[in-house]
């Protein structure tokens, strides 16, 4: 029986922590120069428990010198000592308003990390395993001092790490999206996770109309760096950034038995160019100002107007913690999931080559000015991995027959791989086309990619 309880409690042990067997990341992660840094194993082993993680968050919210939190979360007694972080409500304490606070969960919190790390230290480095140390010193004491005291060696014997899953290996400078404005983010960029992929679904209604529709939105483009092009060329030295030429294409088109094919008002194919670059000025060290212009022919495949378009917008990237436009920022109090604001100002100018064969409408040129604006959010894009993208587009006419123009935009896509290029996507639009000033409201749900 006590045989049997035994057993009961490891199992308990190994499910709390799935982890116990390998504490210690690779060597790639936290060994320099041949020895462990102490500042990288321990923020890599404070992620662990959701519970240490959390309590190290609070720590470092509250902390004046946040570069030694690391080290004092494991060695320092007196850590949660007029430390307002530590305080939580008594659970064992009778109802009351305000709650009774204490430091009793933290510092069982902080005694459970450090037994686990002593645990993990003894059984990391033993014969055989990928550490070794001369002489563990008691408690946590190991994180005091720099990483030459009580060092612990990296060896040579590390394990070997199983071969990954063959990829696509997609040309950096080709690029697929759902719209040719994202066509300036390179995939390598961290805003590269929350933009929307190109969209391919296909239906078919078995029963009544028995109706096949298919709905494709996607842009294609390839990057052409202009500093390299040019960087052998006086006369162009000056040019910068860069130049994305691409072919986007909206179609919808259902069918259905024994009638003639019917096309969605907003289908259209397109041509142009996307010329971008960044600007810094010394008065805002913070801020990437990214000014881009997109020259674009358009072809309405529904009503056969043609149009030629020329869009400037202006764009700021910012690092600030607690407003990063455009930029993806990862918060240490969500882990690896990040979130961004999303803001731009633009002005499109348009002119139409081509009237359209629709009799109730007029095809006036046209001159818009107004805003992008929304959010992106994303759980941990360490595997697969969900990103929620809102927009909105509002703008102003100040010539042609459309005053306001407003046009939402959503997108809900699971990704399969942390590589961010194949999901499932749940799409919902509502509003004027910015490209045709086509009304349309839809949502669609099927297979998307990016690259």
């Amino acid at each position: 029986m006590k045989r049997l309880f035994l057993f009961a409690l490891i199992l308990l042990a190994a499910s709390v922590h799935p982890a116990l067997a390998d504490m210690f990341p690779r060597h790639a992660d936290i060994c320099v120069g041949g020895i462990v840094s102490k500042e990288k194993l321990a923020r890599a082993f404070v992620r662990i428990d959701p519970a240490w993680y959390d309590l190290y968050v609070k720590l470092l919210e509250s902390a004046s010198n946040r570069t030694t939190v690391w080290r004092a979360i494991f060695t320092d007694d007196q850590f949660c000592t007029n430390n307002q972080a530590c305080l939580s409500p008594d659970p064992d304490a009778k109802p009351s308003t305000p709650p009774k606070l204490t430091t009793v969960a933290a510092k069982k919190t902080l005694d459970g990390l450090r037994i686990a790390f002593r645990n993990a230290l003894t059984d990391e480095t033993k014969p055989g395993k990928s550490y070794a140390i001369a002489s563990i010193p008691p408690n946590a004491s190991y994180f005091l001092g720099p990483d030459t005291q009580n060092a612990i060696r990296c060896l040579s014997n590390e394990p070997a790490v199983a071969a990954k899953p063959p990829r696509i290996e997609v040309p950096s400078q080709l690029r697929l999206r759902a719209n040719s404005d994202d066509l300036k983010i390179p995939a390598d960029s961290e805003a590269f996770v929350g933009l929307t992929p190109a969209t391919l679904t296909y239906t078919r209604d078995g029963v009544g109309t028995k109706t096949n529709t298919t709905k494709m939105q996607a842009a294609l483009g390839y990057a052409i760096e202009l500093g390299q092009l040019f960087a052998d060329s006086p006369a162009f030295s000056y040019l910068d950034g860069e130049l994305v030429p691409y072919l986007s294409a909206t179609q919808s088109v259902s069918k259905v038995a024994g009638r003639p094919a019917t096309f969605a008002e907003t289908n259209n194919v397109a041509v142009g160019a996307l010329y971008n670059t960044r600007l810094s000025l010394e008065q805002m060290p913070d801020v990437a100002h990214v000014i881009a212009a997109k020259p674009q022919y358009l072809w309405n495949t529904k009503d056969k107007s043609e149009i030629f378009s020329l869009r400037a917008s202006y764009e700021p990237w910012t690092q600030s913690n607690f407003l990063p436009i455009n930029t993806a920022f990862q918060r240490e109090s969500s882990g690896d999931a990040w979130w961004q604001i999303l803001f731009d100002l633009r002005t499109d100018v348009g002119e139409y080559t081509k009237a359209g064969i629709d009799p109730t409408r007029t095809y006036d040129s046209f001159l818009r000015s107004g805003a992008r604006f929304g959010f992106t959010v994303s759980t941990p894009a360490d595997g697969a991995h969900i990103v929620l993208n809102v927009t909105e587009t509002m703008m102003y006419g100040l010539k042609g027959g459309v005053r306001r123009l407003s046009f939402f935009d959503s997108s809900l896509s699971f990704y399969f791989d942390s590589t961010s290029r194949f999901a499932v996507t749940l799409k919902y639009t509502k509003g004027q086309d910015v490209d045709t000033t086509e009304w349309n409201q839809k949502a669609v749900v099927g297979i998307a990619a990016k690259f």
